[in-house]
């Protein structure tokens, strides 16, 4: 990523909801909204009005960095539903940073080690100790204050939105400064985005939500055409031993006709289908889901949705290839009305040799393409 070129950070996982716009080392413009609850109502308005002071528009940014928390469960779900849904219609780089490693980056580095201490909103923090250099210490915890002092040893600075009552719990520690005005933030984001000390945009949670959710049903979204990189990243957590990178993604989207969906689980994409519409026929180019949630039908409505797009576009038919030894797929296309009309020897690459294809087709009819 270019070092001048635009970012936008997002923090909602606190008690407060923020967003910051840089360019470089340079803060193009900030705001923030203390709150405890509200986070989903007030984030993309924030958003928006620090966007327009940058004066950078979506288009151009070249990454999303947000929060991961931990925090709370409904700021971190939200920010994170926020951050990516900016990133694919950028199209942009998602990164994701720790409430901690936030925190550190906004302080710095200093002569004493950094104790980050969040508020859990219970009566245990959320720790996790820095080097004097920026490197993290041993893993990140919920610690009760009574506890706190037998895991730490001073001189320590002591920074987070719970840093007072972390001071407190330290009283009989030599050498515990706390760090004023240290609660993460969205520069903070933005400073760990800047210097690498980033994760994946995955939530963290240090201690189960206070709610049960009801079971979701994976969304079955339109895939936007400029988000090559998102892809990518979702193409290699289908396929580890065989991804397609940014590059080669990009140019399949740019291809004439190309369309393609995405399953969503709440923040975190589960599967994908891409296609290209070749007149009177489309073809199927790649059908992936996440390990967690194979076998739960979603390979099935994605298809699905493939399949009603080409049936709309005016297709006459939808073509696919699959290994032989693909036993689930050819079931699941077998299931979709899809009959076997070719074969291509050897065709897939296997860790113990060659596997080979066959070419599936199933017609549309009025009454098959709205399946």
């Amino acid at each position: 990523m270019p070092s001048d070129a635009p970012v936008l950070a997002i923090d909602a996982a606190g008690s407060a909801c923020s967003a910051a716009v840089g360019s470089g080392r340079r803060v193009l413009a900030h705001r923030r909204a203390e709150m405890r609850h509200g986070h989903a109502e007030a984030l993309l308005p924030l958003i928006d009005a620090t966007m327009r002071e940058a004066g950078v528009a979506a288009a151009a940014l070249q990454a999303v960095a947000v929060s991961t928390g931990p925090g709370g469960f409904t700021g971190i779900r939200t920010g994170l539903a926020a951050a990516t849904g900016i990133a694919l219609a950028a199209p942009a780089a998602l990164i994701g940073v720790t409430s901690f490693a936030a925190v550190a980056a906004a302080v710095g580095p200093g002569p004493q080690p950094l104790l980050v201490a969040l508020d859990s909103r219970r009566r245990e923090f959320y720790v996790q100790v820095y080097e004097p250099g920026g490197t993290p210490r041993g893993e990140a915890e919920a610690v009760a204050p009574e506890t706190l002092a037998a895991r730490v040893t001073g001189p320590l600075r002591v920074a987070g939105d719970a840093a007072e009552a972390a001071v407190a719990a330290l009283a009989g520690c030599a050498g515990v400064t706390p760090v004023p005005g240290s609660a993460p933030d969205a520069l903070g984001v933005l400073a760990a985005a800047r210097d690498h000390d980033c994760a994946s945009p995955d939530p963290v949670y240090l201690r189960p939500p206070d709610v049960t959710l009801p079971a979701t049903r994976p969304r079955i979204l339109p895939l936007a055409l400029g988000a090559a990189e998102p892809l990518a990243a979702l193409h290699r957590a289908c396929f580890p031993d065989e991804p397609w990178d940014a590059g080669a993604l990009a140019r399949v989207l740019s291809l004439s006709g190309c369309f393609g969906h995405v399953a969503w689980h709440g923040a975190a994409p589960r599967g994908f289908v891409l296609a290209r519409d070749l007149g009177n026929e489309c073809e199927i180019l790649s059908l992936g889901v996440t390990p967690g949630y194979r076998r739960r039908g979603l390979g099935g409505r994605l298809l699905a949705a493939a399949i009603a797009e080409a049936g709309r576009q005016g297709a006459g038919s939808v073509v696919l290839e699959v290994a032989t030894d693909n036993q689930a797929a050819r079931r699941l296309y077998a299931r979709l009305g899809f009959v076997q009309v070719g074969h291509r020897p050897r065709y897939y690459r296997r860790r113990d040799g060659l596997a080979d294809a066959l070419i599936m087709r199933r017609a549309l009819t009025d009454s098959t393409a709205s399946c």
